[in-house]
């Protein structure tokens, strides 16, 4: 039997100790990548960052959306991170309409700020 013929595939699962590893090293990235954003995003707009589009906002109530630059399978949209920061003053609302359209277009501007920092791997 020739040297080739005794070589094993390597399975997918000896791969998912480095999927794992690359993972938390992009949710390591991302979280660097959301600060500095943030830090961009409230100096230039320090009304929506009193607002409660703060740094609480974004590690808690905005969390796992974030995530999904991570995750996948898409990332959030301005639309969805604006729901969520509405949905952190709780309750039945008659203006959460008018709020979520009004922050839409500010989630989009943060959103546009960590995808300039959060730039995908290289091909491997």
């Amino acid at each position: 039997m020739s040297q080739a013929a005794q070589v094993k595939p390597i399975s997918k699962t000896a791969y998912a100790p480095l999927t794992l590893w690359r993972r938390w090293l992009r949710r390591r990235q991302l979280s660097s990548c959301v600060q500095k954003a943030y830090t961009v995003f409230s100096d230039r707009y320090p009304v929506w960052a009193d607002e409660l589009f703060d740094e609480w906002f974004l590690s808690h109530h905005a969390a796992s959306l974030l995530e999904r630059y991570v995750t996948g399978p898409t990332p959030p949209t301005a639309m969805e991170l604006a729901a969520a920061w509405n949905q952190q003053f709780g309750g039945p609302d008659k203006n959460r309409k008018r709020r979520i359209a009004e922050m839409t277009p500010v989630a989009a501007e943060f959103l546009h700020l960590v995808e300039e920092a959060f730039q995908p791997p290289p091909p491997t």
